[in-house]
């Protein structure tokens, strides 16, 4: 599985580690509850620096999409998570984000699964139900069961 955000915020850019802080914590957590390891998944962003603002610039992401395209060649992730509105658009989706997360979509040949970013669900926790839908559609495509769910 390849998750993909628009851009590295400031403290990813700095260390040259994916995504870091509180929503690497939350992305962690999310990626264990699939039964999975960080080690098994693949971390990305569309462009390679941080914007340095809020917004992304279209001809950023264009000019990163061939270094985008190339880590998809060599990674061949069975499913891409799309991480936030700018990634989704990015990679397919046409419409807010919010109408269009758990939607199948293809960028090539590969199937994406827009969904939330993690930094978006610390500030409103209660989208967490719909992102852990959203990922359990990618695990059942992936034929990966869900660990059982911890007591205390």
């Amino acid at each position: 599985v390849l998750f993909v955000a628009d851009a590295p915020g400031r403290l990813e850019d700095e260390l040259g580690v994916p995504f870091v802080g509180e929503p690497g914590r939350l992305l962690g957590k999310m990626i264990h509850a699939m039964g999975l390891s960080r080690g098994e998944v693949y971390l990305t962003y569309l462009a390679k620096c941080s914007p340095g603002r809020a917004d992304l610039e279209p001809a950023s992401l264009a000019a990163c999409r061939p270094f985008f395209d190339a880590q998809l060649a060599a990674v061949r992730p069975d499913a891409i998570v799309a991480l936030g509105e700018g990634a989704a658009h990015a990679l397919g989706a046409d419409g807010p984000l919010a109408r269009v997360r758990g939607q199948w979509l293809e960028y090539g040949e590969r199937p994406v699964m827009p969904t939330f970013h993690p930094k978006a669900l610390l500030q409103h926790p209660r989208t967490k139900r719909e992102v852990w839908t959203d990922l359990k559609k990618v695990m059942r495509r992936l034929g990966l069961e869900a660990p059982p769910p911890r007591r205390g």
